[in-house]
This record gives structure tokens, C-alpha cells and sequence, in this order.
């Protein structure tokens, strides 16, 4: 260390300015994170987005070619029956540019005309670039989407295949008469994602997944963000996905972090810092030579020279730092919560849009099938089929229904409970008497074999989605209802809801009700898959408070016999719902965001209201804890404690180069201490310091020291004293617990004890193990008879018989209880084991103790042997049933024998020896 004080000032300036470099590069390096954590989440979420929309498109398309077949076959639809139906689908995505259909492989219809007339009379055999997508859902028979590929229109764009085929004739799949086309533009969709180029703070690329190798090249942005963009995302797609990289644009890199404060405040704290080094490191020899010559008692004290310093060079630091740490990270913070709230709630909306757009999409096609004559609702297996195929495209739905004006019912249906979720066809008919019958759905979308049997008055006039349609003579919403199949598994022991729509024929005469219903456990699911990686909650609910769906696992209703009970949200189960309910009733309004605490935790509770078409309105809510916002407040503020700690330790250098020679007598008188913790009492110590502090401490410390030592001996002697009695104690105290104290052998502790590690060990080795159980025989009546003390007298007798029977190391008899005794034997065989017993059983007959009341007139035992060959997941406790039940065989088989249990069996067949 330089001794100069102009040296040591200098040293202190660099110090402080490599600090604030570091600090800096740290602050940068930190805020640099924190975008790209923001910008991945953003990425993330846009992805997922523009994965919801390419598979809305591609349903979209599904729906249309349903309408399309069903109107009167693909290739001889008319014109004008075309032009309505494509212009009504093109109303419902906007982005969708033109749709075609084929009968064959050659186009018959587009829409629009106008700009697309090259495109009639094409023939895709003559195109093997766009032939490869019809052929690939052609043999998928289910729609798939191809590209992106350069529109005539311009731009990029994604192309939906629909194929449609002729019913199954005979048990086999119909031939294919068309594809239904639909071109959709790529980059419409991305800006209605949130992938403004534009907007967003990165630039990006995407590129098709190429089986696992190297990205060539890339349909959109610039290919080499593959290979060094920080940013990735996948897409997924109906068939395939999609890969996107990305990485932050320079301007928004800059935007991060403002350096300037920072290095401001660091230079001019160096500076003062060196001045003040400088004025202290001169004063210091004039202040030492003054002590030395004082008296102990006047000496230099150190430590208010060093909390000063340490105090000067922290606080304005600390306080200046934190007051920027505090700026930017509460700003971050709020803007991160406006986000992230906003993320969530879009996501969990437009789930739930698209969640109850499902029904209504396919009522409103079902309407559409009947009214038009398309379906005929007394032709039962074409009606079944069709409602078969609708509800496997659409797994959300739980049923797909129509209720005659009769009364007659026929659906297809999902169960929503248990684990088989194969399609159901259910019916319940008149000349069935009413009574649901439940049939399992067939390869070929018919009737399959009867399951089982359900209510047995099924009348669909009475049921709540049949009143509502009736009674709003349109398309309506019904309210939460449960199910009335009552079938035998419980498959249908659920709640629903759904909307239903009356059902008229040609000449407008009602025929009945057709509904799509779905099970609010789909609407859980749907919840739980939004919410299951943010911490939160969502839930859904009706205008008069009762729950609808929730993402957690808590009960939205309960059913008892054959009532419902509905929840409303103050009265759920779970907390944060319960509080969000307390809220929405205190606020009243449709639409808001607030913060609450709710068991000790700060969330943020928002929700808002959504009008479902031709129906009730909703309210959606959200529950976030408030700790999913703190990343980038948490990062700011860990920036300003670690500045903290890299200034407090410039003060603590600064103020150990400032009481080098102030501190040196400490330093020795702390090694000293050390080694007196240490136990090495010999060597003294002299300080010889001028610090009044330091030669007072050195001195107590030295007679401490001797009084320690002392002590210690002292304490060391009698702690070995005690240590060995306690050994001895522990000894005794640990055979006691393991001996019977009536008959000297092993007791009931001591055989489980024995039998596990036996046990273990036979089944790593792969060795027998076998277990002899003893009982006396009559031992009652030798009691009753001789007394209690002639039975205590009896017990040891047969305990020393089985020790002296026992001459292997590993045969270790023990008392069970009472008068049963067990021999535990080891590294050996059937025949070993039986032996043994034998010897036992004859020797403690030959004891001849008398026992009047015995058949044999002296005391004589019953044996039971079992052995086994112990394996992986097979418990100890079988060894012991298995001994018990042969000695059960052999009790009950004459007494005054041995019975071995069968070692294959579980339940042991006992054989007499």
C-alpha cells in the first residue's frame, strides 16, 4: 500500500472510478435484461395469438365446407348459393381474401370473381406446388393449412384445405369430391396480433419448421435472426409450426438505461472522496506522534475516526442512489403492470370468445341443415352422423342435440366425466317409452352397441334449453343446468350450459329444438390452461353473481341427490375469488382494475363485462398477485443495493488505507484472541500500541485468558468423565429395550427390527428368508390351572429350549407376544427351516412339563413355517401373514406340530409334516 497521501488519494479516485464503471456496465447489462424479458413475453404472447388466428381461420374453413356439402353436394351447388354462402363467411374473418371450391381437382367457384377469374377452371394436377397441400389433407381427410406462399394479390398468405367427401358406403370411407380453399393474408394477421414492425420494440423473422435441420431461409424478415437473435418463439399449427426469431432494435436497446447519472454521481464521489483521503492521510502522523507520548488512559480512539469516514462516504451515496433506483424502478413497475395485466386479461377474453362462439357457430349451421331441407330430422342415423362429425371437430362441445316437438331426443355427445371420452349417440324415443338409451359411436359415425340405460321418462319438452328456444322463438342462451341422463356410470353427472334455437322445416312449421351445449368442467379446463403458468386466477360468471367457471380447482356448484346448488363469487371457496366478488359488488361497475390484499399479498383484480350475442352478459375476471409485476421493479432495486454494497465496500478500503498504521495493533490483538479461542494458551502477547483502547483490551484479554484456560481444563475433565458414564448408560438402556424381561430373548421391537434389515438384506443378496411362529398350546389352561407364575416359570423354559436350538449365527428367536415366540432364519432353505422347527417343537416336548389339561399331558407347541425369496415391492409384513396362517393350520390341524407354508402363494397352503 503506497504510504504518499497524494499516492493514496489517487488510488482512492481510481477505485471509485472503476466502481461507477462497473456500476454502470452492471445498470446496463440489468436494464438490458429486463427488455429483453419484456420483449420475450411480448413475442411470446403474439405468437400465441397468431397461433389461435391461423386455426381460426382453418375452422372457419371447416365450417364453410360443411355448409357447402350440405347445401346439395360439391359440384353441383349453384352460383348464387355459392355467392352467399362465401360472402357470409367472408364477413366473419376479415382477412380471408378468396374462397374456391373444386369438384375433383379442378376450381368451379371462387369468390370474389373480381380479380380471382384466373383462378376458375385451374387444375391443380398441372401445379405440383399447390397439388402437394390438397394432396396432403386428402389422405389426412381433414382439413390442413399450406403455405405461406406470394399472393396474386399481393404480399404473403396462408391457404386453408378443406376436402369433402361422399358418405361412407358399407363400412368404408366415401371417395373425395372437392376441396374448399380459403387464402388468408399473413400480414393482416400479424398486425392484428401485435407484430407491428412498426410498433413492437424488436425486429423478427419467421421461418417453417425443415424437419430439425438448419434454417435455410426464412418467409418473412431477415434469416440470420436465427442465428443470433436472443429471442425465440414457437408457433403451432394444425399441421406443423412455425419458428420466430427476433431481436431488440438498437433505439429501443438505448431507451433502456440512461448512463449519465450514474456516472456523474460516481465521478464526483470519487473526487471528493480522494480530497478527503488526502486532508485525513496528512493530519494522521501529527495526530500519532502526539498520542504515543500520552498517557494510556489519553490515547487515540479508532473507532470514531472510522465510523466517521465510513459515514461520510455512504450516506450521500446510498441516499443518492437510491433516490434513482427508486424513480426507475417505480415507473418500470407501473408500466409492467399496465402490461402484463392487459396480456392476461386479452388472453383469457378472447379464450372465452371463442370458447362461446363454438356453440353458437354450430347451432346456427345446424338451424340453417334443418330449415333448408338439407337434413331430414326424422332420418335418425343421417342426423346422428351428422351431429358425430360436428362434435369430434369441435372437442369443447359436450352435446349436440334436437328435441322433437314430440318429445323424442337424439344427440351425440361427449361424456364430460370419466375418463372414456369416446362419442356417444343417446336417444330417447317414444316407441321406447321415453327411456334414454346411451350407445357408443362406431368408426363410421353410426350407432354403435348399447352402454347402458339412463332416466326413464325422458321428455325434451320439460328440459330448460327446449323451454328457452320455445319461448324466444330464436336463437337464445340458456342458463346453467344440470343433466337429466342419469345414466349408470355417472358419465353425464355434470352441469352445462349452452344455446338452443327452435327448429322449423320448409313450410315453417316447427319440427322441435336443436342445441349445442357445453359442460362448465370444459370452461374450468379452458381457465386453467390460460392461467397455470402466471400464478393467478380467472373466473367467469353470470350478471346475478353466480359462478360460472373458475381456473382453479374449487367448486363452482355442487350436487347433492339430484338438486344443484350453484356458488356465487363471494361465497367461493377459493380467497382471491371470494375478494373479487366483495369488490365487483362494491364498485358496480361493468368494467375496472383495482389492487387488493388478500392474505398478506398485494393482487391486482381486474374484470370486465362481456355481452355474449344473443344472450346474457358475463363478467370475466382476473386475479394477479401483485410479485408476477416486481421483476423489473426487483431489478432496478437489486441494481441499487448492489451499488450500495460496491460503495460500502470503496468506504471500508478507503477507510483500512486511511488507519494502516491505526489499525496494524488491532489487527495483531485479533489474531492473538484467535488463537486463545483456539486453545493455545502459551505464548503472551505484547502490544506496545499507543490506542488507549487497544493496550486496555490486550490487557484484560490476558488475564481472561488465564482464567479460561483454567477453566477449560477443568470443564474438559469432567465432560470426559461424564461422556463415559453416559456411553455405559446408553449401552444398558439400549440392550433392556431390545431383550424381553421375562424370558431373556429378543422382544417385539427387536424382531421388527431384525426382520427389515433381514429382509433388505436377503433381497439384495437374493436369499431365502424364513420365519418360524410358535405358539404354546392351551396356555390358558396352563394358567388357569397352574397358575401364573408356573406360566412365567413355562416361558422361559421354551425361550432357553429355543436359544439352545438356535446355534446358527443366523437363526435369532424372539418373543412375538404373549405365549407366541418366532425364530427368524437366515441363509436358509426349506428344508433348513423345517428342521429347525422340528428340533424345537420335539425338545421342548421332551421338557416335560405337565399340562393335565393337554392331549399329550405335557406342554407341547405349535409351529407354523413360512420362507420366501424377498423382490422389489413385496412387503416383510407377507413373511409374517403367510408364518401365521400355517401356524393357524397347524393349531386347528391337531396341535403339537409344524406346518409350512406354500412359498409361491400369497395365501399360504399349509402342509403337514
Amino acid at each position: 500500500m503506497a504510504r504518499h497521501p497524494f499516492a493514496q488519494a489517487l488510488l482512492v479516485c481510481l477505485l471509485g472510478l472503476v466502481i461507477t464503471f462497473g456500476v454502470d456496465r452492471y445498470g446496463h447489462q440489468r436494464a438490458e435484461q429486463a427488455l429483453y424479458r419484456q420483449a420475450q413475453a411480448q413475442l411470446d404472447a403474439a405468437s400465441h395469438r397468431l397461433a389461435l388466428e391461423l386455426a381460426d381461420v382453418l375452422q372457419v374453413n371447416k365450417d364453410f365446407a360443411a355448409r357447402v356439402s350440405a347445401q346439395s353436394g360439391a359440384g353441383q351447388l349453384d352460383e348464387a348459393q355459392w355467392q352467399r354462402l362465401a360472402a357470409e363467411t367472408l364477413t366473419r374473418q376479415r382477412r380471408l381474401k378468396n374462397l374456391a371450391l373444386t369438384r375433383g381437382l379442378v376450381v368451379t367457384h371462387v369468390y370474389p370473381v373480381r380479380g380471382n377469374e384466373v383462378v376458375l377452371g385451374l387444375d391443380y394436377r398441372q401445379h405440383p406446388d399447390q397439388l402437394a397441400g390438397i394432396q396432403a389433407a386428402i389422405d389426412a381427410r381433414q382439413g390442413v393449412l399450406t403455405g405461406p406462399v406470394m399472393l396474386a394479390q399481393g404480399g404473403l398468405g396462408m391457404i386453408g384445405r378443406v376436402p369433402m367427401f361422399e358418405p361412407p358406403r358399407n363400412g368404408r370411407p366415401g371417395p373425395m369430391v372437392g376441396v374448399v380453399s380459403a387464402v388468408v393474408q399473413l400480414e393482416g394477421l400479424l398486425l392484428d396480433v401485435g407484430l407491428d414492425p412498426a410498433r413492437v420494440p424488436f425486429v423478427y423473422a419467421f421461418a417453417a419448421d425443415d424437419g430439425g435441420r438448419a434454417f435455410r431461409e426464412a418467409f418473412q424478415g431477415d434469416a440470420r435472426l436465427f442465428r443470433s437473435g436472443r429471442l425465440k418463439a414457437e408457433i403451432s399449427l394444425p399441421q406443423g409450426r412455425w419458428h420466430v426469431a427476433a431481436n431488440l432494435k438498437p433505439e429501443a436497446l438505448a431507451r433502456a438505461w440512461q448512463p449519465w447519472p450514474v456516472r456523474m454521481a460516481g465521478l464526483g464521489l470519487s473526487i471528493g472522496l480522494a480530497v478527503l483521503v488526502l486532508v485525513v492521510a496528512r493530519s494522521l502522523p501529527q495526530r500519532k506522534g502526539a498520542a504515543v507520548m500520552e498517557s494510556r488512559g489519553r490515547g487515540i480512539g479508532l473507532q470514531p475516526i472510522i465510523i466517521g469516514v465510513l459515514l461520510l462516504m455512504a450516506l450521500p451515496t446510498v441516499v443518492l442512489q437510491g433516490w434513482f433506483a427508486y424513480r426507475a424502478a417505480s415507473t418500470a413497475a407501473e408500466r409492467f403492470q399496465e402490461d402484463l395485466a392487459s396480456e392476461v386479461g386479452a388472453r383469457v377474453y378472447d379464450k372465452v370468445v371463442q370458447f362461446f362462439e363454438v356453440p353458437r357457430r354450430v347451432l346456427a349451421f345446424n338451424a340453417e341443415q334443418f330449415r333448408s331441407g338439407a337434413i331430414d330430422p326424422r332420418n335418425t342415423e343421417a342426423v346422428s352422423r351428422n351431429f358425430l362429425l360436428q362434435i369430434r371437430q369441435h372437442p369443447l362441445l359436450t352435446f349436440l342435440s334436437i328435441g322433437t316437438a314430440e318429445g323424442e331426443y337424439l344427440s351425440a355427445s361427449r361424456p364430460p366425466v370419466g375418463r372414456d371420452k369416446a362419442l356417444r349417440v343417446l336417444e330417447a324415443r317414444i316407441d321406447a317409452a321415453r327411456v334414454m338409451h346411451i350407445y357408443r359411436a362406431d368408426e363410421v359415425y353410426v350407432r354403435g352397441e348399447l352402454l347402458s340405460r339412463g332416466r326413464q321418462h325422458f321428455d325434451t319438452r320439460t328440459r330448460p334449453w327446449f323451454k328457452a328456444a320455445v319461448e324466444a322463438n330464436r336463437p337464445s342462451w340458456y342458463p346453467a343446468y344440470r343433466y337429466a341422463i342419469e345414466d349408470e356410470a355417472g358419465n353425464y353427472n355434470a352441469v352445462g350450459v349452452g344455446m338452443s334455437a327452435p327448429v322449423v322445416d320448409r313450410q315453417h312449421r316447427f319440427v322441435g329444438v336443436v342445441t349445442a351445449d357445453v359442460a362448465l368442467s370444459q370452461l374450468n379446463l379452458l381457465l386453467s390452461g390460460i392461467t397455470k403458468d402466471i400464478g393467478g386466477v380467472a373466473f367467469l360468471a353470470e350478471s346475478n353473481g353466480l359462478l360460472l367457471a373458475a381456473s382453479t380447482d374449487d367448486p363452482v356448484y355442487r350436487l347433492s341427490g339430484k338438486s344443484m346448488q350453484r356458488i356465487a363469487v363471494r361465497a367461493s371457496d377459493n380467497p382471491l375469488i371470494r375478494v373479487a366478488g366483495e369488490v365487483l359488488a362494491e364498485q358496480g361497475h361493468a368494467r375496472g382494475r383495482t389492487f387488493h390484499d388478500v392474505d398478506g399479498e398485494r393482487h391486482l383484480i381486474d374484470w370486465w363485462t362481456y355481452q355474449l350475442p344473443d344472450g346474457p352478459s358475463l363478467t370475466i375476471g382476473v386475479v394477479l398477485p401483485q410479485s408476477r409485476f416486481a421483476a423489473p421493479s426487483e431489478g432496478l432495486l437489486g441494481n441499487a443495493v448492489l451499488v450500495a454494497l460496491l460503495l460500502l465496500a470503496a468506504c471500508v478500503v478507503a477507510a483500512w488505507v486511511l488507519s494502516e498504521r491505526l489499525a496494524r495493533p488491532l489487527v495483531t490483538l485479533s489474531q492473538w484472541a484467535a488463537r486463545l479461542g483456539q486453545g493455545d494458551w502459551a505464548r503472551p502477547h505484547q502490544t506496545g500500541s499507543a490506542i488507549a483502547e487497544v493496550s486496555t483490551l490486550s490487557h484484560a484479554l490476558g488475564q481472561m485468558a488465564a482464567q479460561l484456560r483454567d477453566h477449560t481444563e477443568e470443564l474438559t475433565r469432567q465432560v470426559a468423565e461424564r461422556t463415559t458414564e453416559l456411553e455405559e448408560a446408553n449401552r444398558v438402556l439400549s440392550k433392556l429395550s431390545h431383550t424381553d424381561g421375562l424370558t431373556g430373548v429378543a422382544n417385539r421391537r427387536r424382531f421388527d427390527e431384525l426382520l427389515s434389515l433381514e429382509w433388505s438384506r436377503a433381497m439384495r443378496a437374493e436369499q431365502a428368508l424364513a420365519l418360524i411362529m410358535l405358539d404354546v398350546d392351551h396356555f390358558k389352561l396352563f394358567n388357569d390351572r397352574y397358575g401364573h407364575l408356573a406360566g412365567d416359570d413355562c416361558l422361559r423354559s421354551i425361550a432357553r429350549v429355543l436359544t439352545e436350538q438356535c446355534r446358527r449365527a443366523g437363526d435369532q428367536p424372539a418373543r412375538y407376544g404373549g405365549e407366541e415366540f418366532v425364530i427368524l432364519v437366515a441363509e436358509d432353505d426349506v428344508a433348513g427351516a423345517v428342521q429347525l422347527a422340528e428340533r424345537v417343537r420335539l425338545a421342548i416336548q421332551a421338557l416335560g412339563i405337565p399340562h393335565v389339561d393337554s392331549a399329550h399331558h405335557v406342554v407341547t407347541v405349535s409351529l407354523g413355517v413360512a420362507v420366501a425369496h424377498p423382490v422389489l415391492g413385496e412387503q416383510a409384513q407377507t413373511l409374517i401373514s403367510r408364518a401365521d396362517a400355517a401356524l393357524y393350520r397347524a393349531k386347528h390341524s391337531g396341535r403339537n406340530q409344524t406346518n409350512l407354508a406354500d412359498v409361491e402363494d400369497e395365501h399360504p397352503t399349509a402342509t403337514e409334516v
